[in-house]
């Protein structure tokens, strides 16, 4: 089924390909769901009950702007391993792991062209039972990654730990036993851009204990220091401190941005009583570090409107944390915000799922080269396909953003354009109107005449017009019988116009380089002008366009001293 409808405030939402369907029953494909940086690959895990003897997959897709096309073959696992309740994938699309909780190892392949291959052996936890790979997040390139075993640590006291690739092998990161705190430690993280910071979630932990009171679940920070080669805690501990909520599960999702330095922190259990809102309408909220603490970022987000809406149990971050976007997944509903400067603005709601299909238990967010956003969200308890088969949907939109003038380069008499592989264009004659050029639709174009130019480039449905660029022809040009001179050039008074032979009709205009005419002279028969600059006519460059009977017009750059 494809979906539709989706709006509210400045974004407009289309979905992009078709659902991604669980190919059987009881599969819940759309468990977990993970895009690339650009959002065109895109790694998505189910997980079948432990009572199901159907082995677990994993698939990823390409997008190749009509549709999502799988790369490559299934990720199975055997059965009862729980292949694809955590997945993850690089920035850059090339790599993939996958975890394997029931077996306790976790698996990371590389893409080389045709299919997935194993990039080393799988990382291995310690201890039987420990859940290790249950939750897991890779660095931007895929060198490194976090781990997360919540029931390794004894007395269900979990642990995280963190591998780099050498080349060879996968070496763990710091601590052997990992960072070890609190009930079920592992169960949430997310690993910075550069995997120096990392935010653990632990929404299980009980109001005893743990230095908070009142409070269930709480979150910490931890940055790496290669001095130590060991991960310190950064800042205190960080509780829901909201007494307008009741906190059930603080840390049931965590997110953070590129720089580490703004995280999300989603409570999808929170009660909202004391505001007259739903039992278990669900929380976010974001925090950011002031150089010594985590501050809290903008207001608490909640969805007021849905009966245990479960709002916070996903999220996700823009790189560079003003963007976010949250699922609600007993409501079906998933929001995208962004960061005004002093508070979260809501952009969009998606509404395109049953209430019993878990819509927005996990979503990610990715930003194409054209600066199209991209919203995945995973519907595990869908029945389109069979009971519990799931499904995952895509949706886009054009973020408010525009190709920069600084964007169109000029390089002696040509204009050039960067913009992504799939990129359309089409130059633009700003003084006629912004009627398009005719047959410039190429990145560079070598315009006739100076004059003042932009370009539309479109990509991924998204457009985006350039402001108009000041472009001054460089070059004389020579016509087939005889050679145009204008000297001397520059001058400080007089200057002469030379056609080399005598035309009928002449039309001689003097611009300034905004385009305006400041002198304007028709002649019947014209071989050679001499043409007198007065003081009217300041220190500066101009254009002089000469129109030869019917001929193209002429443009010769002037300079006045």
């Amino acid at each position: 089924m494809l979906g539709e409808q989706v709006m509210h405030a400045q974004a407009t939402f289309t979905q992009l390909g078709a659902d991604l369907d669980g190919k059987d029953a009881d599969a819940l494909f759309g468990q977990t769901t993970r895009l690339s940086a650009n959002g065109q690959r895109m790694v998505v895990g189910g997980n079948v009950s432990i009572y199901n003897n159907d082995t677990t997959y994993v698939r990823a897709y390409e997008w190749d702007g009509m549709s999502w096309v799988q790369l490559g073959s299934d990720f199975k696992g055997a059965t009862y391993r729980q292949v694809g309740q955590a997945v993850d994938i690089s920035q850059d699309g090339n790599r993939i792991a996958i975890g394997a909780f029931r077996s306790t190892e976790v698996q990371v392949y590389e893409y080389n062209g045709i299919d997935w291959t194993p990039l080393g052996d799988p990382i291995e936890g310690y201890g039987g039972g420990s859940y290790f790979g249950y939750a897991l997040s890779m660095g931007k390139n895929g060198n490194r990654i976090a781990i997360g075993a919540p029931e390794g640590g004894g007395n269900y006291t979990g642990y995280v730990s963190v591998y780099d690739w050498d080349g060879t092998s996968w070496v763990q990161l710091g601590n052997p036993n990992g960072i070890m705190f609190g009930i079920e430690c592992g169960s949430k993280l997310a690993l910075s851009e550069n995997g120096e910071y990392l935010i653990i979630g632990v929404p299980d932990a009980g109001a005893s204990g743990h230095g908070h009171t009142n409070t269930y679940g709480y979150v910490r920070v931890y940055q790496y220091v290669t001095a130590f080669q060991d991960w310190d805690r950064r800042g205190a501990s960080i509780a829901s401190g909201f007494g307008a909520f009741i906190p059930q599960d603080f840390g049931s999702a965590v997110a953070i941005s590129d720089d580490g330095n703004v995280i999300a922190i989603g409570d999808e259990e929170a009660d909202g009583v004391f505001l007259g809102a739903s039992a278990g309408i669900g929380i976010v909220e974001a925090h950011e570090w002031n150089g010594t603490s985590w501050q809290i970022k903008g207001q608490v987000l909640i969805d007021s409107t849905m009966i245990r809406g479960s709002l916070g149990a996903s999220i996700s971050l823009s790189p560079d944390g003003n963007m976010l976007v949250t699922g609600g997944k007993s409501a079906g509903r998933t929001h995208l915000y962004t960061w005004s400067g002093s508070i979260w603005q809501s952009q969009a709601i998606i509404t395109e799922e049953h209430l019993g299909d878990k819509a927005g238990i996990d979503c990610d967010l990715g930003i194409s080269s054209s600066g199209q956003l991209r919203i995945t969200i995973g519907a595990p308890s869908n029945d389109d396909n069979g009971t519990n088969a799931g499904h995952v949907r895509v949706f886009g939109a054009c973020s408010p953003t525009s190709v920069s003038p600084n964007s169109i380069s000029q390089n002696s008499d040509s204009l050039m354009v960067t913009a992504g592989n799939n990129a359309t264009y089409q130059w633009i004659d700003c003084a006629n109107n912004n009627a398009p050029v005719v047959g410039e639709t190429n990145a560079t174009f070598m315009p006739s005449q100076s004059g003042y130019y932009a370009v539309t480039v479109e990509e991924d449905s998204c457009s985006a017009t350039s402001s108009c660029h000041n472009f001054i022809l460089n070059s004389i040009v020579t016509l087939a019988s005889s050679q145009v001179k204008l000297y001397p050039n520059p001058t400080h008074q007089d200057v002469t116009l030379d056609l080399g032979i005598k035309y009928d009709n002449v039309e001689v205009r003097l611009l300034n380089l905004s385009g305006r005419v400041l002198r304007h002279q028709t002649f019947d028969q014209l071989k050679q002008l001499e043409w007198p600059l007065g003081a009217d006519i300041s220190t500066g460059v101009y254009i002089i366009s000469i129109q030869l009977e019917d001929q193209a017009p002429i443009y010769l750059k002037l300079i006045k001293q």
